[in-house]
């Protein structure tokens, strides 16, 4: 019994209080047993017990005259847009979970060239049929968080830049060029639920925000999430406090207004900043110019015409222009290649954990029960095969083992 299955059983236990409540025993009965597979507890067994305990039956007291039963109540008939919802929260969990974990545009059903209006309301959508507190769907949880995960990426226009370079890589990862330029995206990370609170400012649950809980708010820009905590109360103390000056009324809306002000200075500063030239690791005809990095040697591709106006290009010397080592005389080209290894290696680091794993995976299925019946020759062919990216790690002595 692993303690990590306890929320899941803790959430499937609610579930089956809710069906028990609204009449459907058949319901009840199942999520309670799913409750008690996934993690045993004292309520979850005297809840089945309950459920489970006959009706008692009347009897006459004096006279011995059986007592006709009533007619068990007429159950409504199912409303089909219930059955409607429910088949489509079902199609959603499970149209979402046969994706890769960094498939971020097909999780959230989108092309890759949509727009950040079509991202929000696909997270909008999607964020709502998946949520664990709404769906009863096996996998809902995995699928919010999937759509979570997909929306923190794509909703930030740097991190979605990055993704759309390198689309194996994750951009959130400790080894992202934010991560290193953002502390936030190392040890804060901001959980689903969060996003998902985030995103509609609290007012899901309930039609409005309830008195002295947290109130999310965020903003969403080049420089990833940024968290805003408040918190309201209202109290019949304060509802009957004597009027205070105009001053102090109209003091919270100075405030909002200067941090507002400060806040949108980096976005000002930016304007005057031109931004990196795209590129790509792959060549295509938008970026066929190919360049290689001067410290580890990496090939990139970027637009010809791009890339020769930009203030990166003019930083070089013309007689270092032709070079693959420029990047050793020009302090912004180097600045510039050193995100784009970062880049690269990221993607080498996400692609030999996968190869490690299949291998393992596929070495364990020829082992046999603890060792026996075990093809052995099998383990060693597959023990001796070669690991790309592992194998551009170590050429790059960036990897020891």
């Amino acid at each position: 019994m692993s303690e990590s299955n306890r929320d899941e059983a803790v959430r499937c236990l609610n579930i089956a209080r809710r069906h028990r409540d609204t009449g459907n025993l058949e319901a009840a009965l199942k999520f309670c047993r799913k409750s008690i597979a996934l993690y045993e507890t004292n309520d979850a067994v005297t809840f089945l017990r309950d459920l489970q305990e006959p009706l008692p039956t009347s009897s006459s007291s004096s006279s011995g005259a059986r007592r006709s039963t009533p007619p068990p109540p007429q159950q409504p008939s199912p409303d089909p847009g219930i059955a409607k919802d429910d088949s489509e929260r079902v199609a959603t969990v499970r149209r979402i979970r046969a994706c890769k974990a960094t498939q971020y545009y097909e999780i959230m059903g989108l092309e890759k060239t949509c727009s950040d209006q079509d991202i929000k309301r696909a997270y909008r959508k999607l964020a709502i049929l998946t949520h664990p507190d709404k769906s009863d769907v096996e996998g809902a949880a995995e699928a919010f968080k999937m759509v979570g995960k997909a929306w923190q990426v794509l909703g930030d226009s740097s991190q979605r830049a990055q993704y759309d370079a390198a689309p194996e890589y994750d951009p959130t990862s400790r080894f992202s060029p934010a991560a290193h330029g953002h502390p936030q995206f190392r040890g804060d990370e901001i959980s689903p639920e969060e996003l998902f609170n985030m995103f509609f400012g609290g007012d899901f649950n309930g039609g409005g925000r309830f008195g002295g809980g947290p109130v999310f708010s965020a903003s969403f820009g080049p420089n990833g999430f940024q968290r805003n905590w408040a918190r309201r109360q209202a109290t019949p103390q304060q509802q009957n406090a004597p009027t205070t000056s105009p001053l102090l009324q109209v003091l919270p809306i100075i405030i909002i207004f200067v941090i507002s002000i400060l806040g949108s200075l980096p976005s000002l500063a930016n304007l005057f900043v031109t931004p990196d030239p795209g590129y790509s690791f792959t060549p295509s005809r938008t970026y066929g110019l190919e360049r290689v990095t001067s410290i580890y040697k990496v090939p990139y591709y970027v637009n010809k015409q791009e890339f020769e106006t930009h203030p990166i290009y003019e930083s070089i010397p013309l007689s270092a222009r032709s070079l693959n080592q420029a990047g050793t005389v020009s302090p912004k080209l180097r600045s510039f290649e050193n995100g784009v290894e970062r880049v690269y290696v990221g993607s080498l680091r996400n692609g030999c954990n996968r190869e490690l794993e299949d291998k393992e995976r596929r070495m364990e299925q020829h082992r046999g029960f603890f060792g026996f019946g075990g093809d052995w020759e099998k383990v060693k062919q597959i023990q001796a095969e070669v690991m790309p990216s592992c194998q551009r790690l170590r050429d790059m002595g960036l990897l020891s083992y």
